[in-house]
């Protein structure tokens, strides 16, 4: 210190500056040194240290000070972090991401923010919760996680356009083996080399004679077998998602992964945390899931039964809600999406309107099925019929038994005699 006076005192101008600069920068950090050294103290270890009788809250640090009569005696409190140095590219001064899903400057300040919300946080990952959110990729490539969370623009790999087709393990046909590598790298998928050439016929192809439900995928066996497997791969990102079932999930992928490998229909009720325990919510999902149970050990006790079709005409309900027909084929009247049910819906859908059920309903004159169509719920129109149940025409038309029909074309009909 010394020597810098000595050079302080000798130099002028611009390295007068610089000095000064120095000599600044020298004194805060030794004075950040001092306030956190000043409370440090190594204990014998015989000696029993107060903070093991204390047990501080979330975020809270316990301190240990000397009492000024008897500097033998020491007495620990917890407190909360007042101050958070920037220790530059240290650790403890890189953000962190909490486990609410929250970004963080620095540990220092998620624990002053549970400590001061009296918030039961912890550190989830070491670095954002999201590297990609500000990551900005070319338009053909786009940002994945490496398996240290670093953020990396890829699915880049430039393929040529020779056709050499490949049929993957997932019963698709690709055009080269480089394609079919781009696609499983932007879907995050785990795809190989089934066999070089395309894939067989769907008379032939194993995936196409299997359906898979939960949002399991199909893949080939190495003995040209077809299973229904789950996504087994998520990225490292923390976007918390609220399930139907009132638990917390880290992202809707992680989500979607455990719903399949649990055979349960789990949805994103909303994101973020669920927050306090719902118990309407947690109820709900507890009396559909045993509800399931209940109905398919009925069906696999009815199965093969010489009167199953005597069964449902009475009490017992073998199709599912909004389901009819002896094979539970279609969709009762004003109910539709009979397809949706493969991939993993309950019931038939019924068209929620202005917080009542709306029936189809449709048109006999201006419709073109008294039906829903059974892909959208909605009613198909004939030419000239507008409107949600199709019982209205244009302007310059009118309704008639046949559809609509232009003003000065339509004919009165006549009864009676002539």
């Amino acid at each position: 210190m010394t020597f810098l006076v000595f050079l302080m005192l000798k130099s002028t101008g611009k390295a007068m500056r610089l000095l000064r600069l120095l000599v600044m920068r020298l004194l805060s950090t030794l004075s950040v040194l001092l306030y956190f050294v000043k409370g440090c103290y190594r204990y014998p270890k015989e000696k029993h240290h107060p903070c093991e009788d204390l047990r501080c809250g979330p975020g809270e640090d316990c301190v240990v000070t000397q009492s000024f009569q008897n500097k033998d005696v020491l007495s620990a409190q917890c407190i909360c972090p007042k101050l958070c140095p920037n220790y530059g590219d240290s650790v403890d001064s890189s953000p962190v991401c909490s486990s609410d899903g929250v970004d963080y400057h620095s540990l220092c300040h998620m624990k002053q923010h549970a400590c001061e919300t009296k918030t039961n946080i912890t550190v989830k990952y070491f670095g954002k919760c999201d590297p990609c959110a500000q990551m900005k990729c070319g338009s053909s490539t786009q940002c994945k996680l490496s398996e240290q969370r670093r953020p990396l623009c890829r699915c880049s790999q430039q393929c040529s356009l020779h056709h050499d087709p490949v049929c993957a393990d997932d019963g698709n046909t690709y055009s080269n083996e480089c394609v079919m590598h781009v696609a499983a790298c932007k879907d995050d998928l785990q795809l190989s080399v089934f066999k070089k050439g395309k894939c067989e016929g769907h008379h032939n192809n194993p995936c196409s004679n299997i359906n898979c439900s939960w949002g399991s995928s199909c893949h080939i066996s190495k003995n040209g077998t077809a299973e229904c497997r789950c996504n087994k791969k998520c990225e490292l990102i923390l976007k918390p998602v609220c399930g139907t079932n009132g638990i917390t999930y880290d992202n809707e992928c992680e989500l979607r992964r455990l719903s399949c490998e649990e055979k349960s229909r789990i949805e994103v009720h909303h994101e973020g945390t669920c927050g306090p325990l719902n118990v309407l919510l947690v109820l709900n999902y507890i009396i559909n899931y045993f509800f399931k149970k209940f109905r398919d050990y009925i069906y696999r006790q009815l199965l093969g039964l010489q009167f199953l079709r005597c069964l449902s005409l009475i009490v017992i309900p073998l199709c599912r809600p909004g389901v009819g027909g002896l094979k539970c084929d279609h969709c009762l009247p004003g109910f539709w999406g009979i397809h949706l049910i493969a991939n993993g819906a309950m019931s038939c859908q019924r068209n929620l309107k202005e917080n009542y059920l709306d029936t189809c309903g449709c048109s006999a004159f201006g419709s073109t099925r008294a039906d829903c169509e059974q892909s959208t719920g909605r009613c198909e129109c004939l030419r000239g019929a507008v409107g949600d149940k199709c019982d209205k025409c244009h302007d310059d038309m009118v309704m008639t038994a046949g559809g609509c029909v232009i003003k000065e074309e339509y004919k009165t009909p006549r009864y009676g005699r002539s």
